[in-house]
C-alpha cells in the first residue's frame, strides 16, 4: 500500500503581494473613513454650539418651528 503524501503549501510572493495590496487599501478605507468623521463631527459640533441641533447622537437638527420657538428665527407673521 502505497503512502499519499500531500504536497506542502508554500508562501509564494503572489500571496506577499495580494496580502500587502489588501493592507494598503483597507489602511486607506479606514484613513478616508476617520477623516471624513471627524469633518462630519466638527460640523455638528458647530451646529450644537450655535443652536441649530441636538447636543445628543445622532445630532438631530432642529426644524424651523423649533428654532423659532428657540428664537433662533425670526417668525413669519412679523
Amino acid at each position: 500500500m502505497e503512502q499519499v503524501v500531500k504536497p506542502e503549501k508554500k508562501w509564494t510572493r503572489k500571496k506577499t503581494v495580494s496580502l500587502v495590496l489588501f493592507i494598503i487599501i483597507f489602511g486607506a478605507i479606514i484613513y478616508v473613513g476617520w477623516t471624513q468623521y471627524q469633518e462630519w463631527y466638527q460640523a455638528r459640533k458647530e451646529l450644537i454650539r450655535m443652536g441649530f441641533a441636538e447636543d445628543k447622537f445622532p445630532y438631530r437638527m432642529y426644524t424651523q418651528e423649533e428654532l423659532r420657538e428657540k428664537g433662533l428665527l425670526p417668525d413669519e407673521n412679523q
